[in-house]
């Protein structure tokens, strides 16, 4: 893999954290200002948000391995 595509991988991934991050804000919004009205939500809502969490924290396992490559090559 080339350099070039090495670091636009890094920036795809990096875009990709961005993205889930934006995704568990709107769930801790909706969680704030919609789980007093469905009370069934706030539990479906919070383990979204723990998808959410994982999702990101494995992108950022996946920039660290590409970004170290990419270092090394």
């Amino acid at each position: 893999m080339n350099r070039l595509k090495q670091h636009e991988n890094c920036i795809e991934i990096l875009e990709a954290i961005e993205r889930f991050e934006r995704f568990k804000s709107d769930k801790k919004y909706s969680i704030f200002f919609h789980s007093n009205y469905f009370t069934g939500m706030k539990k479906k809502l919070r383990h979204e948000i723990e998808i959410y969490e994982m999702c990101i924290k494995r992108l950022e396992e996946r920039y660290k391995k590409q970004l170290n490559k990419l270092i090394k090559f």
